[in-house]
């Protein structure tokens, strides 16, 4: 390989300002809040009054809550991706769906009262938002991929295990 004199590799991690950093850890922790509220919305506004009116419907009023989190999860995701490229942050996109899957099915573990779901909610979006973008600024795609995808997988796995 030809190596020219006097000029500098790139670095192996893109730069990004603290600053940005500091804006992406207030955004997934308002994306938890948001998600938390939608949740909520969804479950008590609109599929409890939609699927829990007749007996045949057992099964799915049973799981209101969790059709309901599943939905605000993939709506938070959409606005965090949107937030995140306002931002100028490097692969959007991907973080915004390796967060998704991270975070899927979150309010099965969150069993407890309005106040503490909340807080746990937005604690998890802020850490996982920026611990995904944090990885995402590897400037070789596929190493970065690699990263993300076994942090997503950890994430699910983990908790299933402990």
């Amino acid at each position: 390989m030809v190596e020219v004199v006097g000029q500098e590799k790139p670095p192996k991690v893109i730069y990004m300002s603290g600053r940005t950093l500091l804006y992406v850890a207030i955004t997934g922790l308002l994306l938890g809040a948001f998600a938390y509220g939608l949740t909520v919305l969804l479950d008590k506004a609109v599929l409890t009054p939609i699927f829990c009116k007749s007996e045949d419907l057992f099964s799915v009023c049973s799981n209101t809550e969790r059709i309901a989190a599943n939905i605000a999860t993939v709506l938070a995701a959409v606005a965090g991706m949107f937030a995140l490229l306002q931002m100028g942050v490097y692969r959007p996109l991907l973080i915004a769906a390796a967060a998704a899957v991270v975070l899927w099915g979150s309010t099965a573990w969150l069993q407890a009262s309005w106040l503490e779901e909340l807080l746990w909610s937005v604690g998890l979006y802020g850490i996982v938002y920026f611990a995904l973008v944090w990885l995402s600024r590897i400037r070789n795609f596929v190493i970065a991929l690699i990263a993300i995808v076994l942090v997503a997988a950890a994430a699910r796995i983990l908790p299933a295990v402990l």
